[in-house]
C-alpha cells in the first residue's frame, strides 16, 4: 500500500511493494500531479519500502521529477535500496534521481556467486 501525506506547500510519498507495470505506476504521477496544481513547492518520494522496479516503475519516477522540475518544485528521492538502487545505479539515473547520490556507475560492486 502506498500512502500521501500532503502540507500546504509540499507532499511526502511513502512507496511499498513494487513499482511495476501493474503497482504503483500511474498512482504516483496523479499524486504529484495533484500536490503540484495546488502549489506543493517539494515533491518528497520516500522508497524505502520498495522491494522491485521495473522499466515501469523508472518511467514513473523520471515522470515526476520531470513534473516537479517543471512546475519549479523540488524532487527528492531517498531509501532507495537493494534491487531498485542498482538498477538506478546501472541506468544512470541514479545522479538524476537520487538526492545527494554520489556513488557513479563506476563504484557499483558487482558480485558472481
Amino acid at each position: 500500500m502506498n500512502r500521501a501525506l500532503a502540507t500546504d506547500h509540499d507532499i511526502r510519498l511513502s512507496l511499498k511493494e513494487a513499482m511495476s507495470g501493474g503497482h504503483g505506476v500511474g498512482w504516483m504521477s496523479g499524486e504529484v500531479a495533484r500536490a503540484l496544481k495546488q502549489g506543493a513547492r517539494l515533491i518528497d518520494i520516500d522508497a524505502q519500502g520498495v522491494r522491485f522496479l521495473d522499466a515501469a516503475g523508472l518511467g514513473e519516477l523520471v515522470a515526476c521529477r520531470s513534473m516537479a522540475h517543471e512546475a519549479g518544485a523540488e524532487f527528492r528521492l531517498s531509501g532507495v535500496s537493494g534491487k531498485a538502487r542498482e538498477l538506478l545505479l546501472l541506468t544512470g539515473l541514479d545522479r538524476r534521481l537520487l538526492r545527494g547520490a554520489r556513488r557513479s556507475l563506476h563504484e557499483l560492486r558487482v558480485r558472481i556467486a
